[in-house]
């Protein structure tokens, strides 16, 4: 029995969180960042005020759980993992134990800021709200082992195509720059919401904070720092799409200023909504150059990060590495009050050299 743990945990639990190491940080380094210890204990004792704002955080524990789900079925379904048909021939109990063990091992985030807010209800005497926190951990729970061991019992599933998908690859003509961006919402769809979310909500957390107290552009940096580096994963399995399932087009007549253009359009579309938060919230206290300088800057985050891609072949987690990395010289950068528009400058620059260097010189390896 602990053998079969020991190769779930390895092929599920430490690849699992291996390959969201970079969403970990950016929300470990947000919360660790901004929040000190007595402002948890607020936020989370505003938690269990009612049903409905407890609401918040189970909502995203629901979209950790899809993150979970859909790692879970594709890494059940890759050929090295074959093996585990054998998994069959377990009696059901032990399956069931097996996958629930694996699941939680998986849901360790949520499982600890769940007790957290349930030590709080019990200690305000919120019982209700302490009995819908374990419900909701515990169908969560339910339902991720009930998925792990669907997928190992049906390794090979039959996947069907919808008429609407169909009818839009028929008729709907797509232009290159969005050939990337739809493989991956098609592909990898949660971690393209996820990232759109996590940026989404830390932008708008670091927008919310400007009417409290009186801050200038910096706080501003640093807010677009982590919500646009979160966007990281999504650039590697964008990397992934243009190299190794469509590498054809290293091979086409197009210059490399034509790439860097549909690369950047693509990029300004996929960040759509974090611009329009930024536009819309806008602080009045800052210059409108302050928001021109400071998009530009945000921009320029996922450029600089998806040309150095392109510097050598890297797994996920090296590439993470050298990223957060990147992340702390520009938050250093921001803090010594550097202007954004420098920065931009050079992460411009930077890129421009890296693809002129590398890019016909890259050979892509890293598929896992």
């Amino acid at each position: 029995m602990k053998s079969t743990l020991v190769i779930l945990t390895k092929i599920f639990v430490r690849e699992f969180y291996r390959v969201h190491a970079g969403n970990f940080l950016v929300v470990l380094g947000f919360v660790a960042g901004f929040m000190r210890a007595p402002d948890h204990i607020a936020l989370g004792e505003s938690f269990i005020q009612s049903p409905f704002l407890l609401c918040i955080p189970i909502v995203i524990w629901l979209i950790y759980a899809f993150v979970i789900l859909d790692f879970n079925a594709r890494t059940s379904q890759r050929n090295e993992n074959q093996f585990l048909i054998h998994f069959i021939l377990f009696l059901p109990k032990q399956q069931w134990v097996y996958t629930f063990v694996t699941g939680s091992l998986q849901l360790i985030p949520a499982l600890l800021y769940g007790t957290f807010l349930a030590g709080l209800s019990i200690r305000h005497q919120h019982y209700h709200i302490f009995a819908l926190i374990l419900v909701s951990l515990a169908t969560l729970l339910l339902i991720l082992s009930w998925q792990m061991r669907y997928h190992l019992l049906h390794p090979s599933p039959e996947k069907k195509v919808s008429r609407l998908k169909r009818w839009i690859n028929k008729n709907i003509i797509r232009p290159p720059f969005l050939f990337q961006l739809e493989w991956v919402s098609r592909n990898q769809p949660l971690a393209f919401i996820g990232a759109k979310i996590a940026g989404w909500f830390i932008l708008w957390a670091t927008l919310a904070i400007y009417p409290t107290d009186d801050y200038d552009v910096r706080l501003l940096g640093l807010g677009l720092t982590i919500a646009f580096a979160a966007n990281l994963n999504v650039l590697i399995e964008w990397h992934r799409f243009e190299n190794f399932y469509f590498s054809l087009t290293r091979q086409m007549p197009i210059s490399i200023i034509n790439r860097i253009f549909n690369m950047i359009l693509s990029l300004v579309i996929f960040c759509l909504p974090e611009a329009g938060l930024l536009f819309t919230k806008f602080p009045i206290t800052l210059n409108f150059s302050d928001g021109i300088l400071a998009y530009g800057y945000a921009l320029s985050i996922p450029v600089l990060l998806y040309s150095f891609l392109f510097v050598k072949d890297r797994t996920p987690d090296k590439v993470v590495s050298y990223a957060f990395f990147f992340g702390i010289i520009w938050i250093i950068a921001v803090l010594s009050n550097i202007s954004l528009g420098i920065i931009c400058l050079v992460n411009i620059s930077v890129s421009l050299y890296w693809w002129k260097k590398y890019y016909y010189r890259f050979e892509y390896v890293s598929i896992n």
